[in-house]
C-alpha cells in the first residue's frame, strides 16, 4: 500500500470494525468528500491504524496531524499523512466529546467538564 499525503489535500477518516472488539481508524483519499460514490469510483485506502482507536469521539485534524481521544482518556497524535503515532498522553477522567482545535491549542473536556 502506498502512503503518503493526497495531491488535492483531501482526506476522509472512517472507522471499521465494533465498538467491543475495537475500531480500526481507516484514511481515505477520494478527492471528493461525500460525493465520491456518485461518480462510481471507490477511494483509495491510504493507511489504517488500530492503535488509534477513537472512543465514541470523533477524530481531530488540525495542523497536518491526526488526534484520537478513547473513553478512558488516552489521547494519541499521528501523522495525518502515513498515520505513524507520534506520541500518546493519558488523561485524567472519562472522555466522550470530541476534541476541539483552536489555533495552537486542543481541547479535551472530561465528562465532568
Amino acid at each position: 500500500m502506498e502512503t503518503g499525503p493526497p495531491e488535492d489535500g483531501e482526506l476522509d477518516f472512517a472507522f471499521a470494525g465494533q465498538k467491543r472488539r475495537g475500531q480500526t481508524l481507516v484514511v481515505l483519499q477520494s478527492g471528493k468528500g461525500l460525493d465520491a460514490t456518485s461518480s462510481g469510483e471507490s477511494p483509495k485506502q491510504l493507511w489504517r491504524a488500530a492503535q488509534l482507536r477513537p472512543g465514541t469521539a470523533s477524530p481531530v485534524v488540525a495542523a497536518e496531524r491526526v488526534f484520537t481521544l478513547n473513553d478512558g482518556g488516552v489521547l494519541t497524535c499521528a501523522d495525518a499523512a502515513d498515520g505513524k503515532r507520534l506520541w500518546q498522553l493519558r488523561l485524567n477522567g472519562a472522555f466522550s466529546a470530541t476534541p476541539v482545535a483552536a489555533g495552537n491549542h486542543l481541547y479535551c473536556v472530561s465528562e465532568k467538564g
